[in-house]
């Protein structure tokens, strides 16, 4: 991205900080979407089923889910917004600044705002579904809490409002990765002073990355790449369900249908894949094939962009951030890809509308399936980034050892040699 140029001294009284910017600017366009006339159109026009058109889906993503599926009225709707909106932006703000408020770079070097306002730009969207789900799990708390007859029903409905509020979290975060990029790009003293080159090849440079690093980083990337189709495959076969499905069982315990109230919970943590219409098992195969072409080369081109974007940021910060952007983008690839063959097998004409098109992403089905699994490989990912990086390290230091060993016996025999010549030389100018 282009920095701005060195302007006149601004106003010392605005505030610096880019979160303070991005906070402000996904407060006004969520609160914009809590409007009693957005509320009034997505209920009245039966959006929140099937929006008529890619605009009426577009629009949809900008209305709240917190009073879309919110029986609240009056002044308790407005405090359950605020609730969430304060909460979903504290934990934002505190999980972007953990992964980019610093970079290796000196502090006064401009590339290390660059570096940092790339990461805003790449943190923000992909954490946004992750601070989603505790922030509107903690406006229906009183229900969780206190109502176990309904407590496995209340469990299994705020998932799926969660997955279909994904698309409006994700806006925000876009919004608010901008804002806190455009906000420190202007306001940090060395871009002023010293802004770095923004033209079309000096931008393509900062995208490949240094030279130096270039076969490193494709290697990690395919390394990490092979770690976010591992999660992929454990999470299709079924393996979060194994593992979930004592703990949803017993959440819904109290319920007289817990068998079915537990297989809903298990079932929301899987793939969205779809259902084809007959079984076709050729059918089925070609679409997981092409999926998975989808998913993995997406992750990687995500994978080694933010990589280079961001490759003044520590390393397991940086890791971290490109496989949690890569697996979401992957997991969307996935999606739209399967849902795309199965429009196609429906269509009688075999060929999809532009509306239909668009509404594979509007908003996309792999979101939900990331929001679950994304942390999983990103964590993942940093682990073995520590692992490569401590091994490297290893012999490095092995190789250094006898040299720094053998100059100090050299510096040793120096000095005895000195001290045994002193006493000569003092006898001789005596």
């Amino acid at each position: 991205m282009s920095a701005p140029k060195p302007g006149p001294a601004r106003n010392s009284r605005l505030p610096r900080s880019p979160f303070a910017y991005a906070a402000l600017a996904v407060a006004l366009v969520h609160l914009t979407g809590a409007l009693p006339f957005q509320i009034d159109w997505a209920g009245r026009t039966g959006a929140d089923a099937a929006p008529e058109s890619a605009l009426d889906a577009l629009r949809l993503l900008t209305v709240s889910p917190v009073r879309r599926f919110s029986t609240a009225t009056g002044p308790a709707a407005l405090g359950l917004e605020a609730l969430w909106t304060v909460c979903f932006l504290f934990l934002l703000t505190a999980a972007t600044r953990a992964l980019a408020a610093r970079t290796t770079l000196p502090p006064r070097d401009p590339e290390s705002a660059v570096t940092r306002a790339y990461a805003h730009i790449a943190a923000w969207p992909v954490l946004a579904p992750a601070a989603h789900l505790p922030a509107l799990a903690l406006t229906r708390l009183p229900e969780l809490s206190f109502d176990p007859t309904l407590r496995g029903n209340t469990a299994y409905t705020l998932f799926l409002d969660v997955r279909a509020g994904l698309g409006h979290t994700v806006l925000l975060g876009l919004i608010g990765g901008f804002a806190a990029a455009t906000a420190l790009l202007a306001f940090d003293p060395d871009i002023a002073e010293n802004a770095p080159p923004t033209g079309p090849r000096d931008q393509l440079r900062r995208f490949r990355g240094p030279l130096s690093t270039l076969w490193p980083r494709i290697g990690a990337t395919l390394l990490a790449t092979a770690a976010g189709a591992l999660v992929l495959d454990l999470v299709a076969n079924g393996l979060p369900g194994h593992v979930l499905d004592p703990v949803a069982r017993f959440w819904c315990a109290p319920s007289e249908i817990a068998q079915v109230c537990g297989d809903d919970l298990v079932r929301l943590s899987g793939l969205d894949l779809p259902e084809f219409p007959g079984g076709e098992p050729l059918l089925v195969r070609f679409s997981r094939l092409y999926a998975w072409q989808a998913f993995v080369l997406l992750f990687a081109v995500t994978h080694f962009a933010v990589a280079s974007l961001t490759h003044a940021l520590p390393r397991p910060a940086r890791a971290a951030l490109a496989a949690w952007c890569g697996y979401t983008a992957g997991a969307i690839g996935f999606g739209a890809v399967a849902r795309a063959v199965s429009a196609l097998w429906e269509s009688p004409t075999r060929s999809l509308t532009l509306d239909q098109i668009l509404g594979l992403l509007l908003p996309p089905t792999g979101l939900n399936h990331a929001l679950y699994t994304a942390p999983f490989a990103a964590l993942l990912c940093a682990a073995l980034t520590r692992v490569r990086f401590r091994r490297r390290k290893e012999p490095e230091a092995a190789d250094e050892a006898p040299a720094e060993t053998d100059a100090a016996r050299e510096l040793e025999a120096a000095a005895s040699e000195a001290a045994a010549a002193a006493p000569a030389h003092g006898n001789r100018l005596a």
